[in-house]
């Protein structure tokens, strides 16, 4: 069995309203195994057969949930689905100083091209942007901003900066300013947002 988180989209704003015991009870109702909620935001922990490295099973799965969504609450369901044990990874990863003017996110895609797209994009708009050259065929690893020893970078206060990290993008967003910087708004647009789904690093650490 393979723990599972899967992160729904728009749960809770924009009038899709599902309640946390809603959600467990369709999960488990499905047959998966563990099934836990974290906060209020569409967190789900459970267990499944399919293998994270199975991409195709992987799929399959992630379309199985939006569909049983999509028809237990009457909405157009998008899941990023993500194996748990490479949430760790994730969390630790985040290449910038937390600080008390800034949010700390996590944007997760559906695909790796989603998030390659995206980090083009917003380069080609000339946003803050510490990994411009996305592979087209995934974030990869290697365009990660390096952090060498000097630790987290800081963010001048105000500023917003973007990276690339293994298979999500991080973002340091001015605090109170999370709907309204140029990159929420790109995040936002039609092109990108169906594949996207953001997570404050404090939910993430939540979900270890």
């Amino acid at each position: 069995m393979t723990e599972w988180v899967a992160l729904l989209r728009g749960i809770n704003v924009g009038g899709v309203n599902i309640k946390s015991a809603e959600l467990a009870g369709l999960f488990r109702e499905s047959g998966f195994d563990a099934v836990k909620t974290v906060l209020a935001t569409g967190n789900v922990l459970f267990s499944s057969p399919e293998e994270a490295g199975d991409t195709v099973a992987a799929e399959g799965l992630r379309t199985r949930l939006e569909e049983l969504l999509s028809e237990r609450f009457g909405y157009e369901a998008r899941v990023v689905l993500e194996p748990r044990a490479r949430i760790a990874g994730v969390a630790a990863a985040y290449p910038y100083a937390e600080s008390a003017a800034h949010h700390a996110y996590v944007v997760f895609g559906s695909d790796p091209g989603a998030l390659a797209a995206l980090l083009d994009d917003a380069a080609g708009r000339g946003l803050s942007v510490d990994a411009p050259a996305a592979d087209r065929e995934g974030v990869r690893a290697s365009d990660a901003l390096d952090r060498g020893s000097a630790g987290p970078v800081p963010v001048a206060e105000g500023a917003e900066r973007v990276s690339a990290g293994e298979g999500v993008l991080y973002w340091a967003c001015p605090r109170g300013s999370s709907t309204d910087t140029p990159f929420s708004k790109l995040t936002a647009a039609a092109r990108h947002k169906p594949s996207l789904t953001t997570r404050n690093l404090n939910t993430v650490r939540k979900l270890l």
